[in-house]
């Protein structure tokens, strides 16, 4: 997948499981307020392989703002996992203009179930 052109200066494009993971240590507590649940600390063993997974920064121009996680489940399934977007950022329509691509992209993938959660 490419770039994808969210409009008003912003943009995502994916990123590695490791750049997903360093975003979230370096973003969440901005995001979550220090409420997040992830901890990103060294490993003490190693983590299971995440089977077919997607990782997208975002972005306003040049500056990385936010992320979004999601994985297969099964064959037909895709969880979205995880997004955060700074605080300054939130409001804006980002999110819902990143998710009519994200869903996209799952069904062009053959996925037919999206799942997810909030808190």
């Amino acid at each position: 997948m490419t770039d994808l052109d969210l409009g008003g200066g912003y943009s995502a494009r994916p990123i590695s499981l490791d750049d997903y993971r360093e975003t979230c240590a370096r973003l969440e507590d901005r995001i979550f307020g220090g409420n997040s649940l992830y901890a990103f600390d060294p490993p003490v063993r190693p983590a299971p392989p995440p089977g077919e997974s997607w990782n997208w920064g975002v972005y306003h121009g040049a500056e990385l703002i936010g992320w979004h996680h999601a994985h297969a489940l099964d064959g037909r399934t895709v969880y979205m996992a995880d997004t955060g977007l700074l605080p300054e950022h939130q409001g804006r329509g980002v999110y819902s203009r990143l998710l009519l691509h994200l869903l996209a992209a799952f069904r062009a993938a053959g996925f037919t179930l999206v799942q997810t959660s909030t808190a």
